[in-house]
């Protein structure tokens, strides 16, 4: 079976991207782009969107909370409720919270990634001033949050490390990504410096 990579279904034709049967499923990675499956095919489209986020260094907020390691460090930011985190600056910033209300589904879900310093980060927001930033783990335990120990801190960095979706990334014997073709009518066009999909009728 070749896998497939996730692609903007917006403007695609509701086929099953592994066998061409009428879908009825998306594995989204974001609202609108990820792939088609049919009832057969879900778990392969599963798979190969936890692929891509694995080759990005992005987890799921979602899965990471459920993972045995990650979740604990999760459950104590929760509990903390409003939260100090170190800025840039290196100032110590109380007010922050974890929105882990807005993960309700995989279309609506945030994500763990690596800052700039290629870190594995937290999102948090300070709601009364609008922003939104990344936090490093271990940047919890410098602010003092309370519940956040650094063994915590130690477990979900090194299952983060090791990759929650290792398992589902390609082994070397799997066959290329297939790519999709457009749909007719469906061409690539650069738009103010950005390759864009775009409909054109003749």
């Amino acid at each position: 079976m070749q896998r497939q990579h996730p692609v903007s279904l917006v403007m695609r034709p509701n086929k099953c991207f592994y066998c061409a049967a009428q879908a009825v499923y998306q594995s989204a990675i974001i609202q609108n782009y990820g792939i088609l499956a049919c009832p057969a095919h879900l778990v392969d489209a599963k798979r190969d969107c936890n692929a891509y986020l694995h080759g990005r260094s992005m987890v799921r907020l979602s899965d990471a909370k459920a993972h045995p390691a990650v979740g604990p460090f999760f459950q104590a930011l929760a509990g903390a409720g409003s939260f100090s985190v170190v800025r840039t600056s290196g100032k110590i910033d109380h007010g922050w919270s974890f929105r882990s209300n807005d993960m309700d589904d995989d279309c609506n879900d945030r994500f763990i990634k690596r800052d700039r310093d290629g870190l594995w980060a937290v999102p948090v927001a300070k709601i009364s001033e609008g922003i939104e930033r990344g936090s490093s783990f271990a940047s919890f335990l410098v602010a003092g949050v309370l519940g956040i120990t650094s063994k915590m801190v130690d477990e979900a960095v090194a299952a983060l490390e090791a990759g929650l979706y290792a398992d589902d990334a390609p082994g070397s014997e799997e066959k290329e990504i297939c790519a999709q073709e457009e749909p007719p009518g469906v061409h690539l066009i650069v738009h103010e410096g950005e390759l864009c999909r775009a409909f054109i009728h003749y």
